[in-house]
C-alpha cells in the first residue's frame, strides 16, 4: 500500500496534534515505514521548535503547541535548548557586531627593542594600561556569561509556567466534574497557584528561581477551626512563626445551606474589619462541608481575632452563619 506524502502544513499540524484522528494515524504509520518522510518530519520539527523560540508562530499554533507538544518531557527539553540557543545567539551577535580589528603594525628594521606590552598593544602604553584593559575584558566576559545564565533560567521559568497553567486548568475541571476527588484536587490547586504566584514575583523582581531560593521559600501555615458554639468555651490558639508565607484557615460548617460564603476578619473588641474575602465555595460530601480562606503574610499579629462567616445566595442579602474566634501567638 502506497501512502500519499503530506505537505508542510499537514506536517506542522501533525506535530502540534491538530489533525483529525484518522489522518494522525496515517502519518504515524508513514513515519515508521517511510525513511524519507521520517527525515522530513525531523527537519519540520526542528523548524517548528526554532519558530516557537523566536516567537514566530500564530496564536492558534502557539496554543496547540503548548497543549500537545510541551506535554512530552523530551520535547520540553528540546524547546528549552532552542530558547537557550536563541538567547546565546543574540548575545554573541551583539558582541561580534561591536568588535573592530586593526591591521598589525609592521616591524621597523634597526629599531631598538621595545617592552612586551608595546609589541602586544602596538602603541606606547605603560604596563598599567594593559592590566586595566585585561581586567575590563575579564569583567565584560563575566557579564555576558551571567546575562546568558539569567536568560536561560527565565526560559526554564517560562516552560514551568506553561506546564503549571495547564495543570491548573485540568484541576479546575476535575473539581467541577468529580466531587469525590475535590479535597485532594483543592490542595494541589492551592500549591499550583502558590507556585505560579512565586514565579510572577521572581520575574517582576528580575530574579530567576534557583535551588537556594527554593530551600528558603516561606510556606503558609494551615489550621482547621471547628464550628462556633453558642456556649462559652476555650478559644483555640494558633502558634504562627514570625516569618511565614501566610495563614490558611479551613472552617468547618455545621450545615451547608448556601452555594457560597464570605468571610470578614476583625480584631476582638469591636474593631473595624481589617480583611474580607470574595465568594468562597464549600467543599466536602454530605453534611461535612468546609471553606478555606487564605490570609497574607504580616496580616495577623499577636492577639485575639474574630472571623465572621456569612452565607450567600443570588439576589439575597448575606446571612450570618457564625463567628470563629481564635488567638494568635507569634513564635
Amino acid at each position: 500500500m502506497v501512502l500519499e506524502h503530506p505537505d508542510a502544513k499537514q506536517i506542522e499540524l501533525y506535530l502540534v496534534g491538530a489533525l483529525p484522528e484518522a489522518e494522525t494515524e496515517r502519518l504515524d504509520e508513514l513515519s515508521l515505514t517511510d525513511d524519507s518522510f521520517a527525515e522530513r518530519l525531523r527537519a519540520a520539527e526542528n523548524d517548528l521548535v526554532d519558530a516557537y523560540a523566536r516567537g514566530e508562530l500564530s496564536a492558534d499554533l502557539v496554543e496547540a503547541f503548548n497543549a500537545h507538544y510541551l506535554a512530552s518531557p523530551n520535547r520540553r527539553e528540546k524547546v528549552h535548548f532552542a530558547l537557550a540557543f536563541q538567547t546565546f545567539g543574540a548575545s554573541g551577535a551583539a558582541g561580534v557586531t561591536g568588535a573592530t580589528f586593526a591591521e598589525p603594525a609592521r616591524p621597523v628594521l634597526g629599531a631598538s627593542s621595545r617592552p612586551w606590552w608595546e609589541r602586544l598593544l602596538g602603541t606606547r602604553r605603560p604596563a598599567w594600561a594593559f592590566v586595566l584593559g585585561l581586567l575590563l575584558l575579564i569583567v565584560g566576559g563575566y557579564l555576558v556569561l551571567e546575562n546568558f545564565r539569567l536568560r536561560s533560567q527565565l526560559g526554564e521559568a517560562s516552560l514551568e509556567r506553561l506546564t503549571l497553567e495547564r495543570r491548573e486548568s485540568e484541576l479546575e475541571q476535575l473539581i467541577e466534574n468529580n466531587k469525590s476527588e475535590a479535597a485532594r484536587a483543592v490542595t494541589e490547586l492551592a500549591q499550583v497557584r502558590e507556585r505560579l504566584a512565586q514565579l510572577e514575583r521572581n520575574v517582576t523582581a528580575g530574579q530567576a528561581t534557583n535551588s537556594e531560593d527554593r530551600r528558603n521559600d516561606l510556606r503558609p501555615v494551615a489550621f482547621t477551626l471547628a464550628p462556633p458554639i453558642r456556649s462559652a468555651g476555650s478559644i483555640p490558639t494558633l502558634p504562627i512563626p514570625k516569618r511565614n508565607g501566610g495563614v490558611v484557615l479551613t472552617l468547618e460548617i455545621e450545615a451547608d445551606a448556601f452555594p457560597g460564603y464570605r468571610g470578614a476578619l476583625s480584631e476582638s473588641g469591636g474593631s473595624p474589619v481589617i480583611w474580607q474575602s470574595g465568594s468562597l465555595k464549600p467543599f466536602g460530601s454530605g453534611q461535612k462541608k468546609t471553606v478555606s480562606v487564605r490570609l497574607g503574610p504580616g496580616l495577623l499579629r499577636q492577639g485575639i481575632y474574630n472571623l465572621e462567616l456569612a452565607g450567600l445566595r443570588k439576589g439575597e442579602r448575606p446571612e450570618n452563619i457564625g463567628i470563629y474566634t481564635f488567638r494568635v501567638v507569634i513564635q
